[in-house]
Parts: C-alpha cells; structure tokens; sequence
C-alpha cells in the first residue's frame, strides 16, 4: 500500500484586496479624515497591515457622522 501524500501542492497564498479592507470614503473638509487618510496611506507603504486597516476602519466610522459639508476651518483654509 502506498503512502498518501498529504499536502500535494504549497500553500495558497492570496494578496490582500485593499479595496475592501483599506477602502474608505474621505468626506472633503474633515480635518479628522485627513490625518487617519494620511496614516493610512503611510502604514501601506510601510507595509503595516494591520496599522492601515484601523485607520482606514476610523475613516469609515467617523465619516458616518459627517454631513457631508465642509467645516469652517476648512472653509477658511
């Protein structure tokens, strides 16, 4: 009786999809959104995954609250 070959082919490595695990829309004007923007992007290039993903997960639950109108700071920029 042969041995059966238990792990025939290597591991299956998939890429992770930023689109749904680092998308997010940033409302225009929101100082908030902007710097968590500006992490998320600097913990991509780093290669931070995790970093990334919590900043891109506050963009998307702060920006719930917003009413899509640019605040007066930003206004007066």
């Amino acid at each position: 009786m042969s041995d059966p070959v238990r792990y025939s082919q290597a591991p299956v490595e998939l890429p992770l999809d930023d689109g749904w695990l680092y998308g997010y829309v940033k409302p225009q004007g929101c100082g908030v959104c902007d710097a968590l923007d500006g992490q998320a992007r600097a913990a991509i290039q780093r290669g931070q995954h995790r970093a990334a993903y919590e900043a891109a997960e506050e963009i998307r639950a702060h920006s719930d609250g917003h009413d899509r109108t640019p605040t007066p700071a930003a206004v007066r920029g």
